[in-house]
């Protein structure tokens, strides 16, 4: 069974991730961070817009458990918040406000589309 330490959020994550959860990084085979507020958008060299909201001891945190996985080689997913810190952390840049209407189609492929919400993708 695989063995999940979780960076910033709830232990649910071992249900739908088909996992145990433990107590240490170190016995871990996946660490996962989780959703939440936004990242501070100075960790992709940019000015916060007014509807970011972001939480400074968070991302300090989450900034040394990511140096903390990658030094132990732990494969490192993330969620939501946690997959735009993991971008950030990898060189990206987020688009902090998109507008457009709540659920709408997004490409697949070429060829393809599928309706979507706004808040999840």
């Amino acid at each position: 069974m695989r063995k999940i330490y979780v960076v910033g959020g709830s232990n649910g994550y071992a249900n739908w991730m088909e996992g145990e959860i433990v107590s240490t990084m170190q016995e871990a085979d996946l660490v996962v961070f989780t959703g939440g507020e936004d990242v501070n958008p100075a960790l992709y060299d940019k000015r916060a817009h007014p509807a970011t909201y972001f939480n400074r001891r968070r991302d300090s945190e989450e900034i040394v458990a990511f140096d903390d996985a990658r030094s132990l080689n732990k494969k490192i997913v993330g969620v939501c918040r946690g997959a735009q810190l993991l971008c950030a952390l990898a060189g990206g840049i987020l688009v902090q406000n998109q507008t457009h209407p709540w659920v709408h189609s997004m490409a697949i492929s070429e060829h393809e589309k599928i309706e979507v919400t706004a808040n999840h993708h």
